[in-house]
C-alpha cells in the first residue's frame, strides 16, 4: 500500500514505540510482505487442485455415464415393432400397433421412424388382406413420404411403399429399387429381402424370389416367415412336397403360427388326401385366430369335404 499505510501498520505493532523512519519502511515493508505471503497462502488453501494419490496407479478410472432414458414415442416405437415382429399376430394387436405408432408421430412429429412405423404399419394391414382399401393405401403413402422427406433411406418406409405399389399392380421395376434401398439401409433385417423374395413369387419369377428368399434364411435361420413364403411359393406352382416340408419347418419353430396350420390343412387333403390331419390342424388353430376369414373359410370348407 502506500508509505501512510505502511506507518499504519507498523504503528499498531504492540510493544513498540514510533522508530526512526528508515527503519520504519523497512518494518512496514516486511510486515506488508506477511500480510501478502498469509493472504496468498489463504487464496492457494480454498483454491488448491485436489491431491492427487501417493500411487497413481491406484487411480480409479471415472464411472461410465449412465445411457439416456428413452423417450415415450421410442418406447412406443419398441412396443410397435414388437408387435408387428410377432409370428401371427392379430388383427387387435395390429390395432394397438397402429394407435402406438400415431401416438409417437404426435410426441415427436419430425421423428422419421415414426413415420416409417406408421407407414409400416398400414402396410401390414395391406400385406396380410385386411384391408387394401385405397383410403389405406393413402395414408401408408403419406406417413412413408413424411418419412422419406426426414430421411431419404429410412428402411421401413421403404418397405411400406413397396408393399402399396405391388398391391396396386406396379411394375417389378417401380417396386423392386425400393426393396433393395431398404436392404441397403438395414443389411442384417430379413424383412426386405422377404418382403422382395415374396413380391418376386406373386410376378412369377421364380429364380430371383428362391434366390432372395435363400438370403433371408441366411440372415436367420430361425425366421419361420421365410420357411411360409417357400411353403406358398411352392404350393402355387404345384410342388406340394416341398410346400410341406417348409410348412413343417414352420410349424417346428411356431407352433400356433395360425398361416402355417392353414396351408397344412389345406395341403393334407390337396396333396395327402388326409381329412384326419387337416381335422388335426384345423384343431391346433389359437382360440384368437378361429374368427379371422381364413379360418373360417378353411374350417368350413374342410367341414364340407368330411361331409360334416
Amino acid at each position: 500500500g502506500s508509505p501512510g499505510a505502511a506507518n499504519e501498520v507498523w504503528s499498531a505493532m504492540p510493544g513498540e514505540g514510533t522508530a526512526p523512519p528508515g527503519r520504519a519502511r523497512h518494518y512496514a515493508f516486511v510486515a506488508a510482505a506477511a500480510l501478502f505471503l498469509l493472504g496468498g497462502f489463504g487464496w492457494w488453501l480454498t483454491h488448491r487442485p485436489p491431491a492427487t494419490p501417493a500411487d497413481t496407479t491406484a487411480v480409479k478410472s471415472a464411472a461410465p455415464k449412465a445411457a439416456p432414458a428413452a423417450s415415450e414415442a421410442q418406447e412406443l416405437l419398441a412396443r410397435v415393432r414388437a408387435i408387428c415382429d410377432k409370428i401371427g399376430y392379430t388383427r387387435d394387436e395390429l390395432a394397438l400397433a397402429d394407435d402406438f405408432a400415431h401416438r409417437a408421430t404426435d410426441l415427436e412429429p419430425t421423428s422419421a421412424r415414426a413415420w416409417a412405423a406408421l407407414a409400416y404399419v398400414g402396410g401390414s394391414y395391406m400385406n396380410r388382406g385386411w384391408d387394401r382399401s385405397e383410403k389405406r393405401a393413402r395414408e401408408v403413402q403419406s406417413s412413408a413420404n413424411r418419412a422419406l422427406a426426414l430421411n431419404p433411406e429410412e428402411p421401413e418406409a421403404l418397405m411400406a411403399l413397396g408393399l402399396v405399389l405391388s398391391f396396386q399392380g406396379a411394375v417389378v421395376s417401380q417396386v423392386e429399387p425400393l426393396f433393395r434401398r431398404a436392404i441397403a439401409a438395414a443389411p442384417t433385417d430379413g424383412r426386405p429381402r422377404r418382403l422382395l423374395g415374396n413380391f418376386f413369387s406373386l410376378r412369377g419369377r421364380t429364380g430371383e424370389a428362391l434366390a432372395m428368399m435363400e438370403e433371408a434364411m441366411r440372415l436367420d435361420p430361425r425366421d419361420a416367415l421365410v420357411h411360409y413364403n417357400l411353403a406358398t411359393h411352392h404350393a402355387a406352382r404345384g410342388n406340394l412336397p416341398a410346400a410341406w416340408q417348409h410348412t413343417d419347418a414352420a410349424l417346428a419353430m411356431t407352433p400356433s403360427f395360425a398361416s402355417a396350420l392353414l396351408l397344412k390343412a389345406s395341403l393334407a387333403v390337396r396333396w395327402k388326401g388326409d381329412l384326419t390331419a387337416m381335422r388335426t390342424a384345423l384343431d391346433q388353430l389359437p382360440d384368437s385366430d378361429r374368427g379371422d376369414d381364413r379360418s373360417v373359410y378353411l374350417g368350413m370348407w374342410g367341414g364340407l369335404i368330411e361331409r360334416k
